[in-house]
């Protein structure tokens, strides 16, 4: 019997497991290896912190969506390979075979680079940082200044989503930007109507050279490639992520697949944003059928310009696409149906599933 190893319950394998649940594969054993029983929805995390969402709405039960699809649970995480006998070395010492491998694990938080002294919180994983927020803000007095480091769009999400959840109890964080207020890692069609948000919000944005003493650095600056990629001899690109092509195979690898944060397509590089591992879900899914039974695997071309849409803080949004900016509460509420309802399609796998 063969072995399809899935690490991570990333977006993508998201897709797997709901599929395998409809379509099972043949003479196939299947196990999901994450380290964490719950999934998380990142989109949604600034809404939680404005206090739109309860934690839980951002979470799905990957053992829940394993089991209904029939799919071996095993909670623990990767630490590296053996490519020579086709083994997943866990961080337990454990040691699992496979026959076909698919790693969507995501990315780690990218080092911010400031005083190791300073108490800085990771977003991810993201409901420890909502739990850890709030043990902060229950220990921490009203005026201690907080800055959010990155202005992506993630960073200036939360930085927004913090003055709405504050309010008038705290000061507005600052955020803590490479390029200051040019907001270079933002459509530049967004970057003016941001701007006046960030000012309308009270959240000055500073360089790392500017910044006022902090008593607390909250890390949205982006993501970096996981410590264990460089023990696996794995083919990577020159930021370290995962090298993988069209059919989401690592390059020189026939039985070793990728996706999500952790990869990085070679000949159409993007951004690291969720709607690129939703889209690769159900091609993955397709290809692992396909590689189990030795046929011809199907090419994915990620696409090149995408619907970004950008809470502002109270349930408003900016929506970004083809080099235009709108923005308006029914932005927001467009934002808030896809993601809920992306997150419907697998809790109502889970609801089929109870006894």
């Amino acid at each position: 019997m063969k072995r399809l190893v899935l690490i991570g319950a990333g977006l993508a394998h998201l897709e797997v497991l709901r599929r395998l649940a409809m379509t099972p594969l043949p003479e196939t054993e299947i196990i999901l290896i994450t380290k964490d029983r719950q999934a998380v929805y990142a989109g949604m995390l600034p809404g939680v912190v404005a206090g739109h969402y309860a934690p839980a709405q951002m979470t799905v039960d990957a053992a829940g969506l394993a089991r209904a699809a029939k799919v071996g649970f095993r909670q623990g995480a990767i630490s590296g390979l053996d490519l020579a006998r086709s083994e997943v070395i866990l961080d337990d010492a454990t040691r699992l075979g496979f026959s076909i491998l698919s790693l969507n694990t995501g990315a780690w938080p990218r080092d911010i680079g400031l005083d190791r002294s300073l108490p800085v919180l990771k977003i991810k994983p993201a409901p420890a940082f909502v739990d850890a927020l709030q043990d902060w803000e229950d220990q921490v007095s009203p005026g201690a200044p907080v800055g959010v480091v990155g202005g992506g769009a993630a960073g200036i999400e939360l930085a927004l989503a913090l003055a709405h959840r504050w309010g008038d109890s705290r000061p507005a964080p600052i955020l803590i930007e490479r390029s200051g207020l040019r907001l270079d890692r933002i459509p530049a069609a967004a970057r003016r109507p941001l701007r006046r948000h960030l000012a309308r919000a009270g959240i000055a944005v500073h360089t790392a050279a500017t910044a006022p003493h902090l008593a607390l650095a909250i890390n949205a600056a982006g993501a970096a490639p996981p410590d264990w990629l460089a023990q696996t001899g794995l083919a990577r690109n020159t930021l370290g992520y995962l090298a993988i092509g069209p059919s989401l195979q690592v390059a020189g690898q026939d039985h070793i697949f990728a996706s999500g944060d952790v990869a990085s397509m070679a000949d159409h590089p993007r951004a690291k944003a969720g709607v690129f591992a939703v889209r690769q879900g159900p091609v993955l899914f397709a290809n692992l059928q396909r590689a189990l039974a030795g046929e011809p695997l199907l090419a994915h071309r990620p696409q090149s310009d995408w619907l970004s849409l950008i809470g502002t803080g109270p349930k408003h949004a900016i929506a970004t696409r083809n080099g235009i900016a709108l923005q308006g509460r029914w932005a927001w509420r467009i934002k808030d149906i896809n993601d809920r309802s992306y997150l419907a399609r697998y809790r109502a796998l889970l609801e089929k599933d109870m006894p």
